[in-house]
């Protein structure tokens, strides 16, 4: 693909896509003049800020405790033109710690959602500490019902394999051990609270991943955590997030090191992975997933789409396919996945009068919808509608509208 050159309007857009949930109509040119640079250290620096508990009359714990309200509050914040890197990594947390609504009492999903906006931006260990007797969590792997006598390994399998070592980097017998260590909690289903039941916890020491002692979830997170896969397992997952692929060996290491010697804080391994030179280098090489998508839609077209499109699309939020969560890239670009988002595309009356008052409609389409690096086919196919305007067969309202169409359905669109 031939791409324009890159322009400093090009590489803010890309901070905005990939740092928050951006960028809005008209955010680009009110934060291009410090430049990208600028805008990565002030996103990092308010990333601990949850605005969620700066919004009177639209707060979590008043979102309501029906099967979607949840997920309607979430998007909505999601929505917001100043939500910025703390919701990214809530976001992205949610795709690791994989619990779906579908399986667990919502006021447990609530709590879980509560626990994940706390942890976000903080210590990874004690994020994984409070997620494994989360309440959710529990229920969602079967920790709820594990004894010392009779374990169930649904979740050390996964703590170990997804959420803190990554495949290949634990034994079988680990997986036995560290069902022992986490047997006995219990789930309170009317108050969504879990608590340790001495009587059904595993009394005795067990030997996981070469370390023999009696264990608690405590101590089966450090020993996880002190793991070497376990930094770079968390570092790679971060890179590819942000920067759209895995980093090589070398890369990781060095990651990996930035996240252990800081004790597993996660601002610090962030702000190595988005202030390093690759990640403003490498523009449109991720494939938008369909809430990344629908949220762009709705900031370009000004229109709330029906939630229940996110369904249809295969992501709706707090929804996940498995304990595997959603994938990245490649899949989100298959032409089912492209055919539905168009269909949504064509039926929405779009705000055609937000730009036709400007001297270039194409330009203006695209920055309207957050695109300032795009292919040469990609501007003259676009230019080509304004040949229909001159010679009189469309009007300049209608191709306005026409252009938000085509920038919304177009290669560029589909990225971030």
């Amino acid at each position: 693909m031939v791409v324009i050159q890159a322009t400093a309007e090009a590489a803010v857009a890309h901070v905005l896509r990939r740092l928050t949930f951006g960028p809005h109509p008209g955010q680009v040119a009110e934060l291009v003049g410090d430049g990208p640079q600028a805008l990565i250290q002030q996103l990092l620096n308010n990333a601990t800020n949850d605005t969620a508990v700066t919004d009177p009359g639209d707060s979590l714990a008043e979102s309501g405790d029906d099967y979607d309200s949840l997920v309607n509050w979430w998007l909505r914040r999601l929505a917001r033109p100043d939500t910025g890197l703390h919701e990214r990594l809530v976001w992205f947390w949610h795709n690791h710690f994989v619990t779906s609504i579908e399986e667990v009492e919502n006021t447990m999903m609530r709590g879980q959602h509560e626990l994940i906006r706390k942890h976000a931006a903080g210590n990874f260990k004690e994020l994984f500490t409070a997620i494994m007797h989360d309440p959710a969590m529990l229920v969602y792997l079967d920790g709820d019902t594990s004894t010392g006598d009779a374990p169930n390994e649904n979740l050390a399998r996964e703590a170990m394999e997804l959420f803190g070592l990554g495949n290949g980097n634990y034994t079988e017998a680990d997986v036995k051990a560290g069902a022992k260590a986490l047997a006995g909690w219990r789930v309170d289903w009317e108050t969504g609270e879990s608590w340790l039941s001495e009587e059904d916890r595993y009394q005795r020491p067990v030997e996981l991943l070469g370390v023999r002692k009696r264990m608690g979830v405590e101590e089966f997170v450090d020993t996880v955590c002190a793991q070497e896969a376990c930094g770079r397992h968390i570092a790679g997952k971060l890179h590819e997030y942000f920067v759209g692929f895995a980093p090589d060996e070398a890369r990781r290491r060095e990651l990996a090191a930035i996240l252990v010697d800081s004790n597993f804080e996660i601002l610090p391994l962030v702000a190595a992975i988005v202030e390093h030179h690759t990640f403003l280098e490498n523009r449109n090489n991720i494939a938008r997933s369909p809430v990344e998508w629908y949220l762009a839609v709705r900031a370009g077209a000004g229109l709330r789409l029906d939630v229940w499109t996110l369904w249809n699309l295969g992501q709706m939020p707090l929804h996940p396919r498995n304990v595997g969560g959603w994938p990245h890239h490649l899949e989100w670009l298959d032409r089912t996945q492209l055919f539905l988002r168009a269909q949504q595309i064509v039926q929405l009356a779009l705000p055609a009068e937000a730009i036709v008052g400007r001297d270039d409609l194409v330009t203006a389409a695209l920055e309207h919808c957050g695109l300032y690096d795009v292919s040469t086919t990609t501007q003259d196919q676009l230019r080509s509608v304004m040949s229909e305007v001159d010679a009189e067969r469309l009007s300049r309202f209608d191709a306005a509208h026409l252009l938000l169409e085509l920038s919304l359905n177009s290669p560029e669109f589909a990225l971030t």
